[in-house]
């Protein structure tokens, strides 16, 4: 860590400046605590970290209002920034370099928040089970011939409403609740809480398939290459693949927009970006910027190019289908 604290040292320079920041992240302090550090060497900038759960940070700064302290909004779904933004906690970013820096679907309609780094969430399969060209569209899974074989994450997950989200936008209502049965009906077991517990589900054999974020697979095939999972990036044809990520947002009630965004182009820089995203096994939306090997070695991708913001506003739609299909 501290060569990446080097390496951001050497290739971002900021001019110093005695002040004070205050972010609100779902992220604690070993996640983002050596970034704020290099922030804060290169401008003289105290930076406050105030962390707590999504839901957390966006009541509190719902129930603060034109008073919060807060600058800056970090959180980790863009379920959670489209909410704040609904909510009217953001104000728009005035910023040259992240206008040409940041690819417009990365950024809300408003822009008011970008996605810093993202995943993809994808098709997983045990290659001793399934080949690679059983597996072309997330439609696939609700094909009958994958019945007993598939599990999925619980509904209730974020990362599921914005999956669910993006089917609506590209398919429809009546489209995307046909998909979802299917699905449904083919489940191996209940849907497991977290990635985690899927992912390790396929390789040991429990079901076949299933949908998982790309970064929640790197550990595992970094600690054994021979892991029995591997990735599909669905809908290349089509809507191509969904993608979340960690996204930053620029609050309303700040007093200190000149220097929140100054932390946003700091963010963005391919130079911190690099490292930063590779820490967390994601893809910098930089293009300049490096991309962890591991995932690297999950093939490329082409992204869907909708705006975060539209797959964000359908959120509410989709937690209703769920609940109608009864995908628990």
């Amino acid at each position: 860590m501290k060569l990446l604290i080097a390496s951001m040292l050497a290739a971002f320079t900021l001019s110093a400046q005695a002040a004070e920041l205050n972010i609100y992240s779902v992220y604690p302090e070993d996640a983002l605590g050596k970034a704020i550090e290099v922030f804060s060497a290169r401008t003289g900038t105290k930076v406050n970290l105030i962390v707590g759960t999504s839901g957390e940070l966006i009541e509190k700064l719902s129930s603060e209002g034109a008073n919060s302290p807060a600058d800056l909004h970090i959180d980790k779904d863009l379920v959670y920034h489209a909410e704040a933004k609904r909510k009217g906690l953001y104000s728009e970013i005035n910023s040259d370099f992240l206008n040409k820096t940041v690819p417009k679907n990365f950024f809300d309609t408003n822009k008011t928040w970008f996605m810093v780094f993202y995943r993809a969430r994808v098709m997983m399969y045990n290659p001793k089970t399934v080949k690679a060209s059983e597996l072309e569209n997330f439609q696939d899974l609700a094909d009958s011939k994958w019945n007993g074989r598939l599990c999925m994450r619980t509904s209730k997950s974020s990362y599921n409403e914005a999956l669910t989200s993006y089917f609506i936008e590209h398919m429809g209502v009546e489209k995307t609740k046909n998909m979802l049965t299917g699905m449904v009906n083919n489940l191996a077991v209940d849907p497991t809480k977290n990635d985690r517990a899927m992912i390790e589900m396929i390789d040991a054999g429990v079901c076949d398939v299933g949908i998982a974020n790309t970064y929640y697979l790197a550990p595992y095939i970094v600690k054994n290459p021979d892991f029995n999972v591997k990735v599909a990036f669905p809908n290349q044809k089509s809507s191509m693949a969904h993608v979340n990520g960690v996204g930053i947002g620029l609050v309303k009630s700040s007093k200190n927009k000149k220097l929140a965004t100054q932390f946003m182009e700091f963010m963005a820089s391919a130079e911190v970006q690099g490292p930063l995203a590779q820490a967390f096994y994601q893809y910098p939306v930089n293009k300049d910027a490096a991309i962890e090997t591991t995932i690297s070695a999950f093939g490329s991708f082409k992204v869907d190019a909708t705006s975060v913001d539209t797959i964000g506003g359908r959120t509410e739609e989709a937690r209703k289908l769920m609940d109608e299909v009864e995908y628990k």
